[in-house]
């Protein structure tokens, strides 16, 4: 999957009790950010325990809404790239065309990939996701039902972590350090994906 860094979507710092509060992190989460105060120590800290799924949520929690999709469109790239399943070329493309123009009828062609794929697999919650970074929860002819705060996040980060519990299923070898390495690189503007020319 091609990426450059012609776009630059690195999150703006943010207190820990801020990120925390995102996505109501577990009390242990918040034992440990107080010897961790920075969101990056804190993540690191997650990295060297090998709490990989804390790590996830809360990084996922921290990127904007677009970096956070991408994120989870390189896991599920990597992971199934070289036996792609049905639909999973088609799914990851309308996401991709979503990423370079995120406007609201690129948002709502997302809903293709409720009919290949449910939500009880990575790449239905990553098309959760991206329907939910913005626009409206509710079908175009009602009024609109906003999506709540970084639900997005919640989606990307479900199916990064059940990406990984898949691994053992999945053609590639997938390791949760190169997961951490994924979101590392987004999250400091170093892979990053390709905007569509206006």
């Amino acid at each position: 999957m091609s990426a450059t860094i012609d776009r630059v979507a690195t999150p703006e710092p943010v207190p820990v009790s801020t990120l925390l509060s995102r996505y109501h992190a577990p009390p242990a989460i918040q034992e440990l950010a107080l010897k961790q105060p920075t969101a990056i120590g804190l993540f690191n800290e997650l990295v060297e325990l090998g709490q990989f799924g804390d790590a996830i949520d809360l990084l996922a929690h921290w990127m904007p809404a677009q970096a956070s999709v991408w994120w989870g469109c390189l896991t599920l790239w990597e992971a199934n790239r070289k036996q792609e399943p049905p639909h999973f070329s088609e799914a990851m493309q309308l996401i991709i065309a979503w990423l370079q123009r995120p406007e609201e009828s690129q948002r709502r062609e997302l809903v293709q990939v409720e009919g290949w794929f449910s939500t009880k697999v990575p790449m239905g919650l990553l098309a959760k996701a991206a329907c939910f970074s913005h626009g409206s929860m509710a079908g175009p002819d009602v009024p609109p039902v906003p999506p709540p705060p970084f639900l997005y996040a919640v989606f990307s980060a479900a199916a990064i972590k059940l990406q990984l519990a898949l691994k053992h299923k999945s053609p590639e070898a997938l390791l949760p350090t190169q997961v951490i390495q994924f979101g590392r690189e987004v999250l400091a503007g170093q892979n990053q994906w390709t905007v569509a020319a206006k």
